[in-house]
């Protein structure tokens, strides 16, 4: 199916009268993605929302707790990223690898994107922040070794 924004939701929309949300994750985290990627950044919320019915979450802090899938907290950070609410966004992503919540390749895209994020915040890169950036990237390639964009930052 193409990536494009109306196909999935419409898709998802017909499978939702079968099959719940909860057990078509990967689907909603799609269109979750790709709502964020096109700026239609209420749509990606309410996707996000979706995975998240009966948790009595609304999208705090909650996502963070172990009962939540890494996926879904993922998701919901780089949500946060994408609204501006970028402090929430990296105390969340910190979180989430102190924990090492999820898989070896979650935790992966994880290191990556903080290392992203960080040399995305500040473009004087001082020996501190350097440092912090090289250590998520080298974090990234040691924890998923055949993932290809971890090794092209």
């Amino acid at each position: 199916v193409q990536s494009n924004v109306e196909v999935w939701q419409s898709l998802l929309a017909v499978h939702s009268l079968v099959i719940a949300p909860e057990h078509n994750v990967q689907g909603w985290l799609k269109l979750a993605s790709l709502c964020r990627k096109t700026g239609k950044l209420h749509m990606c919320y309410k996707a996000i929302s979706k995975l998240l019915r009966g948790t009595g979450d609304d999208g705090g802090m909650l996502l963070l707790a172990p009962s939540v899938d890494p996926k879904i907290t993922l998701a919901w950070v780089k949500y946060l990223w994408a609204t501006d609410q970028r402090k929430q966004a990296m105390e969340a992503l910190h979180v989430m690898t102190r924990d090492q919540r999820g898989s070896s390749a979650i935790q992966a895209r994880c290191h990556l994107k903080a290392g992203l994020w960080l040399q995305e915040k500040d473009e004087q890169l001082n020996p501190d922040l350097l440092s912090a950036i090289l250590h998520a990237y080298r974090n990234a390639t040691q924890l998923d070794t055949k993932w290809y964009k971890a090794w092209h930052h």
